[in-house]
């Protein structure tokens, strides 16, 4: 999220100038499909035009994510950075595999690859998935909110860099389901659900 001036603005009229960063990440995704725009590309190129629609917008988005409450800045919470400490132990890694593994098992099917390049090492896009084309797939660990912000951030990164991203949905895969605020996040981002249940992949679209 850069800080041009433009963008700036826009986060200004929806009230989030000043906000975290998940009220301001979720305030320029509420632009996607608005007017053609369909990826963070398309959002870094608004110059003007959409005031009026951030100002509409305002106070449904203020509905859907509410205002955290306030702490002195020194009460320092950790808990994120050990949700995602222990993602990255050898447990977390085998998981993530075993999840992995799984998902190839169900989709044998499908012609299913991985990200090569550095900036662009997405956990798996099956080809064809269905008729709307390409699903591209990150895989977390843990159903925990920390992992489920960092893949939506992740799928919208890699999905721009994709050459056929027009058709290409973007779902998540978790160990297990999620709770609703989880979900209220996947629908709000548009990013699909994926979980397995008994070892039978479960799917959730909004």
């Amino acid at each position: 999220m850069n800080s041009c001036r433009h963008i700036s603005a826009l986060l200004k009229e929806f009230g989030v100038n000043n906000g975290n960063i998940l009220d301001r990440y979720s305030a320029l995704a509420a632009l996607l499909d608005e007017k053609g725009i369909a990826d963070a590309a398309d959002i870094d190129q608004i110059q003007t035009g959409y005031s009026e629609y951030a100002k509409k917008r305002q106070k449904t988005f203020k509905q859907i994510v509410p205002k955290s409450s306030h702490r002195d800045l020194t009460q320092k919470d950790d808990s994120d950075f050990e949700i995602l400490r222990r993602a990255t132990t050898t447990q977390g890694r085998r998981r993530h595999n075993s999840l992995t593994n799984l998902l190839m098992d169900v989709l044998e099917e499908y012609d299913v690859v991985e990200g090569s390049e550095q900036k662009c090492r997405y956990d798996a896009l099956v080809k064809d998935y269905d008729k709307d084309g390409d699903l591209l797939i990150e895989v977390k660990s843990s159903a925990e909110m920390t992992e489920v912000r960092m893949a939506v951030g992740q799928l919208y990164d890699y999905h721009r860099q994709l050459p056929n991203r027009e058709k290409t949905s973007k779902a998540i895969l978790l160990p297990k389901e999620p709770d609703e605020h989880v979900k209220e996040l996947l629908k709000y981002a548009k990013v699909g659900l994926l979980y397995f249940k008994k070892d039978a992949l479960q799917e959730e679209w909004w």
